[in-house]
């Protein structure tokens, strides 16, 4: 077989059949039907010597959205095809742990954060902003 590794795969996604983009070379984003008109989105990115796949389903995380959708984040391929940037955000953390009674501890966080190009290119977002989070563990 001649050729390179993108024009590879590029050759098995199009006798396939399936829809796909090439937003920048040797990077594939593939769209792979599935049931009830549900689609699984997948990343074939090429290397000299691999071929890196990256795929990911979840219809609505079932509780702590907000932290769900900041891991997502911690991947520039997960906000769109349109952002080449790594760098999602700057951010400032402040941790405080409370031990209430023996066996209860209540944890707080504040932060702040001020958005990356990542960000900017996905959402446009370019404003600081603060946020909040509050844990409790229980020890029996």
């Amino acid at each position: 077989m001649s050729g390179t590794a993108p024009d590879a795969v590029e050759a098995a996604l199009t006798s396939l059949g399936l829809d796909y983009e090439n937003p920048r070379p040797g990077a594939f984003l593939v769209k792979l039907p599935g049931q009830h008109k549900l689609a699984t989105m997948t990343w074939l990115v090429t290397g000299e010597h691999s071929l890196g796949v990256e795929a990911f389903f979840c219809r609505q995380p079932d509780e702590n959205h907000e932290a769900f959708y900041r891991f997502l984040l911690d991947k520039p391929a997960a906000l769109g095809p349109t952002v080449t940037s790594n760098d999602v955000a700057f951010e400032l953390d402040w941790y405080l742990d409370w031990k209430v009674t023996k066996q209860l501890t209540v944890s707080v966080v504040a932060a702040w954060a001020s958005p990356g190009e990542a960000v900017a290119q996905a959402y446009g977002r370019t404003q600081d902003f603060w946020y909040s989070m509050l844990y409790g563990a229980y020890n029996y």
